[in-house]
């Protein structure tokens, strides 16, 4: 069977990374994972009256976060209450809920966390961080054909990454620039250890 540009990328880079990261990049699920995180063993009744979005809203959004290993759920009678306990099955889920609790306890700002989130929810965007992490500078020609990614999709993906803060750009010209913020850093790290 022969074997894609899009099966290499697949296998390359583990989609539950960047699909975590749309599972992240959503304020009403960072809020449920926050009430989580900071006061453990609520049920879904007391999640929503602190997120202030319907039971039913709250279920969805509590099901996803559990689906991506962030978090447990466990059943007592007719009641289920949350726990923020990594899925030791998925690889990323343990740093991933380690950073997002730091961030919470620490006050960060949910808009800020999910500006942070959003580099990482495309797996382009991680095969270009990958290669501009290790090659860099490179030009976006260069970035372009080394990730077989259209030049107007490359150009896209690094407005985004730039907008992060992620990589310089000057005069065609990507640069790797090493991240001071703690999602950053656990993100890059994620990906190197990808491969």
């Amino acid at each position: 069977m022969k074997t894609t540009n899009r099966d290499l990328l697949v296998n390359c880079y583990h989609p539950t990374l960047w699909r975590t990261c749309r599972v992240l990049a959503n304020e009403c699920r960072l809020q449920c994972l926050r009430e989580v995180v900071t006061t453990p063993g609520l049920c879904v009744t007391e999640i929503a009256q602190a997120v202030g979005i319907s039971i039913s809203d709250t279920s969805f959004h509590l099901r996803l976060l559990q689906s991506r290993g962030l978090i447990i759920a466990r059943r007592v009678g007719r009641w289920v209450y949350y726990s923020p306990v990594a899925d030791p099955l998925v690889p990323s889920a343990a740093p991933l809920l380690e950073v997002m609790s730091h961030l919470f306890l620490q006050g960060e700002a949910l808009p800020h966390i999910m500006k942070q989130v959003t580099a990482y929810t495309h797996p382009r965007r991680l095969q270009i961080l990958r290669l501009v992490q290790q090659k860099s500078p490179l030009t976006v020609l260069t970035i372009a054909r080394r990730c077989n990614i259209s030049l107007p999709a490359t150009y896209r993906h690094i407005h985004k990454l730039i907008t992060r803060r992620l990589i310089g750009y000057n005069d065609d010209i990507v640069t790797f620039l090493p991240p001071s913020q703690p999602i950053h850093q656990v993100m890059l790290r994620l990906i190197s250890k990808s491969l």
